[in-house]
């Protein structure tokens, strides 16, 4: 056949190599043959081979531009005259060339019928309900789902779908999430990070209804936990004094009745409150405080004056998955929580985060403009960190924000120790 010949000469010589190239893209482009490459900077073997077979001296020029009228011509003058071009091209790279715009419709055409059997796959699943909703709002998990199948990581896609219908809390269990990738794709590292990651937690937001834009990371670990799936369930950490609690089987938990019992000090683990169903209702009032120092003070205090009805909470600054788990299960077993921190702008938004969380169940203790005066101290706070409070959305704190940019100067806890001590005795 003259097109293999031709073929064969085009693939003899290196030198045709770049141009070849360029028809190609250019005939994918336009969708038929026209136009003009240009070849930038070109080798020696370029130039005699496109000069030799279009009958042109490109010796000592820049770059060399071939309208396809030439290149067409240079064809028809050659011993190959008559050949199909295109014909040659795919013999040239072993295989079918098609325009971009068929490329297209035929990924879009398999892209289509791939989602048509995730959807039949999971038809009546979480995972099924998912898929085409976030098709039908064109979320942007959507844009993840098909950015997969294109890269043919089909399996992949099936693993977060079935993820999404394996979730421990369907199961009404607790799982590390290595332990879980590990049952859904063999691979302990699997949701780590990268798309499959996103993908997660994507599909979590939507089972639960929340944003994902509005998250900040211990809300996420929170909803990952409510999905039954952990990190890290012994390092999460708070520590907490004269609370008692509720086991599964609704008998008094033997470890936390020991802790009550003596009024001592502990540090709870996320482990501990999965053992757990509840908080005992023996508390009336939960006093909880950011500063170690100012728990270890308060606790002892309560414990001096036997106070039996009031339990103790240290968030030990921003509070961490096992701190809004502790407080969620206090709030379920309706008692009283009464927070103070320190007044800066870290302090109050931590504050505000409490308040536009539990709502009514948590009043801010010890938290207004005269007890901010009482203890303010010469630490500075930078404006940047002042701006920080126009994120705070709790009305109560707003007279105290615009005090603290005012002043500028922090205010700690430490300070108030004394009220803290009166408050309690009276408690």
């Amino acid at each position: 056949m003259i097109e293999e010949a031709f073929a064969q000469y085009l693939l003899q010589d290196t030198g045709f190599q770049r141009v070849i190239d360029l028809w190609i893209r250019q005939y994918q482009k336009l969708q038929h043959f026209g136009g003009t490459v240009r070849i930038k900077d070109p080798e020696d073997d370029e130039r005699e081979a496109i000069g030799g077979f279009l009958g042109k001296d490109y010796w000592g020029v820049r770059d060399i531009s071939i309208p396809y009228s030439i290149w067409k011509k240079g064809i028809e003058d050659s011993r190959f005259a008559g050949s199909d071009f295109l014909r040659v091209l795919e013999i040239y790279k072993g295989e079918h060339i098609l325009t971009n715009k068929k490329q297209r419709e035929i990924k879009a055409h398999k892209e289509q019928q791939e989602i048509l059997s995730l959807k039949k796959r999971y038809e009546n699943t979480k995972a099924g309900e998912w898929l085409i909703w976030m098709q039908k709002t064109n979320h942007k998990s959507y844009a993840n789902i098909r950015q997969l199948l294109n890269n043919n990581k089909q399996q992949t896609v099936c693993y977060i779908m079935e993820a999404m219908n394996q979730l421990p809390v369907w199961r009404q269990e607790i799982e590390t999430i290595a332990v879980f990738a590990s049952t859904i794709s063999q691979d302990p590292h699997f949701f780590d990070k990268g798309i499959e990651n996103t993908m997660l937690f994507q599909g979590i937001c939507y089972i639960f209804g929340v944003e994902e834009q509005e998250i900040s990371l211990a809300e996420k670990n929170k909803l990952y936990y409510d999905a039954g799936l952990l990190k890290d369930d012994l390092s999460n950490i708070c520590m907490i004094a004269h609370l008692n609690a509720i086991d599964r089987n609704e008998t008094i938990h033997k470890g936390w009745e020991a802790f009550f019992e003596r009024y001592e000090g502990w540090t709870v683990s996320l482990y501990n409150l999965q053992q757990i169903k509840r908080i005992s209702e023996d508390i009336k009032a939960v006093y909880i405080v950011e500063n170690p120092s100012v728990f270890r003070s308060l606790f002892l205090h309560g414990k001096k004056l036997g106070k039996k009805h009031i339990g103790f909470v240290c968030t030990n600054g921003q509070l961490n998955l096992c701190g809004y788990v502790l407080l969620d299960f206090i709030q379920k077993s309706k008692i009283p929580m009464y927070y103070a921190g320190d007044f800066d702008p870290e302090g109050v938004l931590i504050a505000d985060k409490l308040k536009q969380r539990y709502k009514d169940d948590l009043y801010l203790w010890k938290s207004t403009v005269e007890e901010y005066h009482m203890i303010m101290s010469t630490s500075p706070i930078s404006e940047k960190r002042l701006l920080s409070l126009q994120n705070c959305r709790t009305k109560e704190l707003q007279a105290l924000c615009r005090e603290l940019e005012k002043h500028a100067y922090s205010g700690y806890q430490e300070a108030l120790l004394p009220l803290y001590l009166e408050e309690i005795e009276n408690a």
